[in-house]
């Protein structure tokens, strides 16, 4: 254990066999020699790590990526209509209104992004 602010426990007797803490603590080494140590590591973990590849069973064939696609984009319709409805019902003064259609065209611009990859995505297969 390492000796904390200074403490100076009770003296031991004078016949007293225990070693005393600073000859079994690391704390007196110096902190030299503590940062000069290396961790070992074992032979088998210098080896080369594979990569982890993806399976096949996970790689989804041209028609049903087209249907995602699809879907993907019909969300984004019906979501962009909601935003459009509820923008020309919106009050001027109503800010906790505006900061969620704010927050909404945020979450549809995301949308967007991911129909763009998609997209991206199946023309290169």
């Amino acid at each position: 254990m390492r000796r904390v602010h200074n403490y100076t426990g009770p003296s031991s007797p004078p016949g007293s066999t225990s070693p005393t803490p600073s000859s079994t603590s690391s704390y007196g080494q110096s902190q030299t020699t503590l940062a000069v140590r290396k961790r070992r590591t074992s032979g088998s973990a210098k080896a080369e790590t594979m990569k982890k590849t993806k399976s096949n069973s996970s790689h989804k064939t041209g028609t049903s990526q087209g249907k995602q696609l699809r879907s993907m984009q019909l969300v984004w319709h019906q979501q962009k209509a909601a935003i459009n409805a509820r923008m020309a019902a919106l009050d001027p003064n109503d800010t906790l209104a505006l900061e969620q259609i704010n927050a909404d065209c945020a979450i549809l611009n995301t949308m967007a992004m991911n129909i763009r990859r998609q997209e991206t995505i199946q023309t290169a297969h």
